[in-house]
């Protein structure tokens, strides 16, 4: 959920023919929206993906090869969060934290909509929360950017435009 994006009813449907004969992209059967999109899989859950057995057509199959119920991951969510001093983390919570960390990253509006699988830009929004540091970082490259322009060697190549 936290790699990507996904909706607690969506990793519980994962399923192996959803994914991409290369296994880089992932097509959830059903969404939210209605709409099928594929979603970009990480590196990270592909290595993740190669340990587990492909028994049946679930990637995490419950008992007896079903589908599981939605609540077997909020329980597994809230156990790691634990784990990790986060006690109150969901998985609703992941899906936010994907949102925040791909915008961190640069990802722009639309590719957030996209990511999340949204029908509109305002309800992706939503989930993202504000990272001071990430605005103190643009903050820092544009300023950088403009002083770059006009350091004495930029100016010396810029024509005056009295001597035209």
């Amino acid at each position: 959920m936290l790699l990507m994006g996904l909706r607690e009813s969506e990793a519980l449907r994962l399923r192996w023919d959803g994914f991409s004969g290369d296994g880089f992209f992932y097509g959830p059967a059903r969404s939210k929206n209605g709409r099928s999109q594929m979603i970009p899989v990480a590196g990270e859950v592909l290595r993740i993906l190669a340990a587990v057995p492909r028994d049946g057509d679930w990637v995490i199959p419950g008992r007896a090869g079903s589908i599981h119920l939605k609540g077997y991951t909020r329980v597994v969510v809230q156990q790691a969060g634990a784990a990790i001093g986060k006690p109150h983390l969901t998985p609703h919570r992941l899906r936010a934290s994907c949102a925040t960390i791909v915008v961190g990253c640069g990802a722009g509006a639309h590719q957030v909509r996209d990511l999340l699988r949204h029908s509109s830009i305002s309800t992706s929004q939503v989930y993202v929360q504000k990272v001071p540091i990430n605005i103190k970082a643009l903050v820092d490259r544009t300023f950088s950017g403009i002083e770059q322009l006009f350091t004495p060697q930029a100016l010396v190549t810029v024509p005056d435009p009295q001597q035209s």
